[in-house]
């Protein structure tokens, strides 16, 4: 057992540190919640021959709709929602401080995965390392620790 304790006190004191919930912390609450259940329940879910249909099918090209569309869609209303302390909820001086290179590699990291899915070019490298099946765990992980460095 460590010596390392935490005293509920600590989390309790800062729980009363905080201020009264805010209209914009509920609006953006309140998007956040309707965003997960938006996702949650826009496909069809089948539970053996039990199927919930979801809600895009009520369009006439729910392939369109997207989990990308949802988010789209649900952060564009935090420009459009008013604030009380700022005319809107969000606007675009936050939105030019947010880290956006972040945001862009974690999507090229997507749209890159997408392109070696549809080229095929997952497949054929899958092929290709086939026989690193049979080599020991260190050396392919020597391997690729090197491929990475250089």
């Amino acid at each position: 057992k460590s010596g390392f304790t935490i005293s509920r006190d600590i989390f309790h004191n800062q729980y009363k540190s905080l201020d009264k919930i805010s209209w914009e912390e509920k609006s953006v609450l309140t998007i956040f919640i309707l965003l997960a259940l938006a996702w949650l329940t826009r496909a069809d879910i089948v539970i053996g021959s039990f199927t919930i249909y979801g809600w895009s099918g009520l369009f006439p090209n729910p392939e369109y709709i997207t989990d990308g569309v949802v988010a789209i869609i649900l952060a564009g209303l935090l420009y459009i929602l008013p604030g009380k302390r700022a005319p809107r909820i969000m606007d675009w001086e936050t939105t030019k401080k947010l880290p956006w290179g972040i945001i862009l590699l974690f999507g090229g990291g997507f749209a890159l995965a997408g392109g070696f899915m549809s080229s095929g070019l997952s497949s054929w490298i899958g092929q290709q390392l086939q026989g690193a099946g049979s080599l020991s765990p260190i050396v392919v992980i020597g391997s690729i620790c090197t491929l990475l460095t250089f």
